[in-house]
């Protein structure tokens, strides 16, 4: 049997032990997937264990930068991104993707928003991926505004990306097209990063953060404000379909794991 994991922390709440398991089901793969909650003090450890106990595992944060640098091997748009949330053992080398990529872009596709700036709040593992989408998506300007911009990396950074403070975000939000919401704010509570109003009617949101059995606050709020709107769940499914396939098992069972994580998905 294949062992699979995600490791992160505070990831008691994840679908994907979910979606990978419909994956495996649906084309037969007799494997299994697992959670490996993971802080920072532990990595080293645990990317010891997986080397010997794993066939391939995701990772979710805070540890997308640190295993980055812990790999043995990076894909090219790994390399760009400085930042890893997929890994195949091979002969126990561990090979780095950024699988983010494919969920993003998708999620992007789905929720179509209209040509302009992007805002993107916070700047975490998953900000070189935003950055790396967007600008395949020819946003001319990408406004990111998070708390702790100085330890921020700029993987791929542009003329157009502009960094922020966190006070400006309501401000900023005012005269995008697009809203990227990339912090955990919103995962396991109904707060939220930024409070839409009318001023905001000509926004489309994207929330990569999602919950188990409803909307987030923030996608919510955007529906009943007409706003476009999509949870974390396609980007989720995306990118769990593209590791699948990264480790070597094709993609029979993409259905299968889009339907997994389907509720509330659709685009708002």
């Amino acid at each position: 049997m294949k062992r699979f994991a995600l490791l992160g922390t505070g990831i008691d709440h994840s679908l994907s032990p979910r979606l990978h398991r419909a994956g495996f089901a649906a084309v037969g793969t007799m494997a299994d997937y697992q959670l490996w909650e993971t802080d920072a003090a532990q990595l080293t450890a645990r990317l010891a264990q997986a080397r010997q106990s794993l066939d391939g595992f995701n990772i979710t944060a805070p540890l997308k930068t640190a295993v980055f640098t812990m790999v043995d091997r990076c894909s090219d748009r790994a390399l760009r991104c400085c930042s890893v949330n997929t890994v195949r053992v091979v002969d126990g080398a561990l090979h780095g993707d950024c699988t983010d990529i494919d969920g993003l872009d998708i999620g992007l596709r789905v929720l179509a928003p209209d040509p302009g700036e992007a805002l993107v709040l916070g700047a975490g593992g998953v900000i070189g991926a935003v950055l790396e989408v967007l600008l395949a998506h020819q946003f001319l300007k990408i406004t990111v505004v998070a708390r702790s911009l100085h330890r921020t990396p700029r993987p791929g950074a542009a003329a157009q990306v502009e960094w922020q403070p966190w006070d400006r975000r309501e401000q900023v939000a005012q005269r995008a097209r697009l809203l990227i919401h990339a912090t955990p704010i919103g995962a396991v509570s109904d707060a939220m990063a930024l409070d839409l109003s009318a001023a905001h009617s000509k926004l489309a949101v994207f929330d990569l953060a999602y919950r188990r059995h409803r909307l987030t606050a923030l996608v919510a709020s955007a529906g009943r404000l007409g706003l476009r709107a999509i949870d974390g769940r396609i980007m989720l499914a995306e990118q769990a379909i593209a590791a699948q396939r990264f480790w070597g098992l094709g993609t029979g069972g993409a259905e299968a794991m889009r339907a997994a994580v389907r509720l509330n998905s659709a685009v708002r």
